[in-house]
């Protein structure tokens, strides 16, 4: 594991941990579980996959604050997601491509606007229907979870 984990960081420039998981759905639950906060506020969007939706629902059973952010000609806009966002936004989670209309999402413009607003809140994209498809863009340097 060592090793792989060394390689992956080789590959991706990326300097820090890498969590294996059995695939996407525990990849997102992990993420979104793991910035759970009190009295915290989330955003995601109202046309995530299960896994990620699901668990959004799930927190605001145990009392937080989540904002659904509706897309607009199928895809969700960084300045939708920016007005959304509090002062205690947690955790901001967009998919890159839908996987049910294959829409993009500019998660790039999405992850500069979060940061742009805080450089404390959180920003997770399920990229799993990206992979191979698009170029992820692990350089950039607001990644946060991915």
């Amino acid at each position: 594991m060592k090793h792989t984990r060394e390689l992956l960081n080789y590959i991706t420039g990326i300097k820090g941990d890498c969590i294996f998981t059995s695939g996407g759905t525990e990849a997102n639950n992990t993420a979104i579980l793991s910035s759970l906060r009190r009295k915290a506020h989330y955003i995601t969007s109202a046309v995530e996959h299960p896994s990620v939706y699901n668990t959004f629902r799930y927190l605001e059973t145990l009392g937080a604050e989540v904002d659904y952010v509706k897309p607009r000609n199928f895809c969700i806009h960084a300045e939708d997601v920016a007005a959304a966002m509090r002062e205690n936004t947690a955790l901001v989670s967009i998919m890159h491509v839908n996987n049910e209309t294959g829409a993009y999402n500019d998660i790039n413009a999405i992850g500069n606007a979060v940061k742009a607003k805080s450089q404390d809140t959180l920003f997770h994209s399920d990229g799993v229907q990206a992979l191979f498809k698009t170029k992820i863009g692990l350089e950039a340097a607001w990644i946060t979870i991915h």
